[in-house]
C-alpha cells in the first residue's frame, strides 16, 4: 500500500512508478506457445470488496481493454530498478518511500518497497519514538500490452494498528494490488490496499483500507492531465463501528521529464464529513519521483 502518490510512465520500454513499486519489462506478455489464456481463481473478504467496488470495476475495465497478446519468448530479464518517491499531501503528511526490483525471469521482477511514515499522530511524537514503518515485496509482471500488474504484501512496525504505547515488529499485515495502464495517450493508474492489524498490543486495535485511482490523457509528451478519486476509511476498530475517514475526487497535473522523472499536483473535495472523517473539506497532494538506475 501506499499512502502517497503512485502512477506510471513509459520510457524507452522501462515502466517507472510509485509510490511502492518500480519495474522493466517487455511491454507486451509472453505466453507459452499453444496456450492463450490463464484462469486465475482467488476469494476475498466480501465486506473489504464491498467498500472497494469502484477499484474492483475500474481494474475489470483494463483487463478488458487489454487483451493479452502471444508472442516469442524473450531472454533477458528486465533490469534491475531503484526509486525514491517523496510525497506530502493533506491526509498523511509527508513520507519518503524506496523502492526497487530486479528480473526473476524475462516476463517477471520481484519488486520491495519501504514506506518512511513521520506523521506524528502515528507515533510517540513527545518522546521522538516509535515512528511507523511500513516495509514489503510482491512481484510485476505484464498481462497484456501496456499494463502493468503488482501485487505485494506489506508489514507495518509500530503502534498504529496495534494500538500498544510502544512500537512493536509487525503490529500489521497490508495486502495490496496495483495496476497501471499507459498506452497512446491514456495512462491510468488503480491501487487498493488493506491494513489488517496483527498483535494486540492495547485495548483498541484498527483495520483500514485505502484505495485511489488516477485516469487521464498525455497532452504533449512532458505534461498530462486528468481525474483522482480515492477514499480511506476504517474497516474494523475494538468496541467502534466502521466508518469513511475521508473520500477525494479531485483532478491532477503532471510534468514529466525524460528517464522517467515525474512531479505530479493532485488537488479537491472531500466528501466525507469532517466532523465523522477527521478531515479537511478539501485536499491536496505533491509527489516527486526520482528514478536512480
Amino acid at each position: 500500500m501506499t499512502l502517497g502518490v503512485k502512477t506510471i510512465s513509459l520510457t524507452n520500454s522501462k515502466f517507472y512508478f510509485e509510490p511502492q513499486y518500480t519495474y522493466s519489462a517487455p511491454t507486451k506478455f509472453l505466453l507459452p506457445l499453444g496456450k492463450t489464456s490463464y484462469t486465475i481463481s482467488f476469494t476475498i473478504n466480501t465486506y473489504i470488496m464491498k467498500l472497494s467496488h469502484p477499484f474492483i470495476l475500474f481494474l475489470l475495465v483494463l483487463l478488458v481493454l487489454c487483451p493479452a497478446k502471444k508472442m516469442f519468448a524473450q531472454e533477458e530479464k528486465p533490469a534491475s530498478t531503484l526509486t525514491v518517491t517523496v510525497t506530502q499531501d493533506a491526509a498523511f503528511g509527508f513520507y519518503p518511500l524506496a523502492s526497487g526490483s530486479f528480473g526473476l525471469t524475462p516476463k517477471l521482477s520481484l519488486t520491495f518497497y519501504s514506506i518512511f511514515w513521520t506523521n506524528p499522530s502515528f507515533a510517540n511524537a513527545g518522546t521522538g519514538t516509535d515512528w511507523f514503518l511500513e516495509t514489503g515485496a510482491g512481484i510485476g509482471f505484464t498481462p497484456a500490452e501496456g499494463l502493468l500488474l503488482n501485487p505485494a504484501v506489506g508489514f507495518t512496525h509500530g503502534k498504529l494498528l496495534s494500538g500498544g504505547q510502544q512500537g512493536v515488529i509487525a503490529d500489521g499485515m497490508v495486502p495490496n494490488l496495483a495496476a497501471f495502464y499507459n498506452k497512446g495517450r491514456f495512462e491510468s493508474e488503480f491501487y487498493g490496499a488493506y491494513y489488517k492489524s496483527l498483535r494486540k498490543e492495547g485495548t483498541v486495535t484498527t483495520d483500514y483500507f485505502l484505495g485511489w485511482v488516477y485516469s487521464g490523457i498525455v497532452l504533449h509528451k512532458h505534461i498530462s492531465v486528468g481525474a483522482h478519486y480515492e477514499q480511506f476509511r476504517i474497516t474494523r476498530m475494538t468496541n467502534d463501528n466502521a466508518k469513511s475517514l475521508y473520500h477525494w475526487l479531485g483532478g491532477y497535473l503532471k510534468f514529466t521529464l525524460e528517464k522517467g522523472y515525474f512531479l505530479r499536483f493532485s488537488a479537491g473535495k472531500n466528501f466525507t464529513d469532517t466532523k465523522s472523517g477527521g478531515y479537511p473539506e478539501e485536499f491536496y497532494r505533491l509527489g516527486l519521483f526520482l528514478p536512480f538506475l
